[in-house]
């Protein structure tokens, strides 16, 4: 369920991950960074601060891929491997961004599913390379096709749910307060974090083209309607009046054939 993770390191393990003889350090006047397994290491300059940014499911799989499951016990096999390959405290560790997200595996490619979606949270969505996300001012919330971003994973029809936080301010708010890496070990936190997912999803708006009574639908009426109800299209629109017209009239012909608004 975690991902992403922005992880701030402090006291003894500031010197220890520096005598790390697997990370290879690039400098620049800014920063020193290094890349390893699906994660980056940062330290800045001015001010000084160590920081380590990244997947810890794709860490978890040796910086290939974040596709497969990802329990709470595989996230505390991963901070363990973490600690002993970095040589790190997860104690001296504080969260500074984090990403949640579950893999939803389909019977039919996510794409499908994906293009009926029209509102997420009553907001138009915006395109992601694999995907749509909406953006808000401390968190986004993504719905992409996992299985077209990992070429492994082409086959099993992998839809993927993710919210990522900017800022800690709205997941201590939303979840739980979290200062320290361990204390995302908590199952308590692992059952709040499925809840706020549960509801996210909850918000999403989708059109059931199958619930459309196309016989009653002008030809026209039905042109406008495939085409314009589909986000993707809708965001490729510049015209801002043209793009609002239409979304307006996808609504109202939605609502006039729609059996499930009756």
């Amino acid at each position: 369920m975690i991902d992403g993770l922005k992880l701030r390191v402090h006291g003894e393990s500031l010197h220890t991950i520096l005598q790390c003889r697997q990370l290879n350090f690039i400098n620049n006047s800014i920063k020193r960074q290094a890349k390893y397994k699906g994660l980056i290491i940062e330290i800045l300059e001015n001010p000084f601060s160590y920081y380590i940014k990244g997947s810890i499911h794709k860490f978890s799989n040796e910086g290939k891929h974040n596709a497969n499951l990802f329990t709470l016990e595989d996230f505390i096999r991963a901070i363990i491997k973490l600690e002993d390959e970095l040589h790190i405290n997860r104690y001296e560790l504080t969260v500074h961004r984090i990403e949640v997200g579950v893999n939803v595996s389909l019977s039919y490619p996510p794409e499908h599913l994906i293009s009926d979606v029209t509102r997420i949270n009553a907001k138009k969505p915006n395109d992601h390379p694999y995907g749509l996300e909406v953006h808000y001012q401390q968190y986004s919330f993504k719905i992409y096709s996992k299985s077209k971003q990992v070429k492994e994973y082409k086959k099993n029809n992998i839809l993927r749910f993710e919210i990522a936080f900017h800022k800690m301010i709205k997941f201590n708010l939303t979840v739980q307060k979290i200062i320290t890496l361990d204390e995302l070990t908590d199952i308590s936190v692992w059952q709040k974090m499925a809840l706020m997912l549960k509801d996210k999803v909850r918000c999403i708006t989708m059109v059931d083209y199958n619930d459309l009574n196309r016989i009653e639908m002008t030809i026209n009426k039905a042109l406008l309607f495939y085409e314009w109800s589909n986000p993707i299209r809708l965001n490729q629109e510049h015209n801002r009046l043209k793009k609002s017209r239409r979304a307006k009239s996808v609504e109202l012909i939605y609502y006039k054939y729609a059996n499930n608004t009756k």
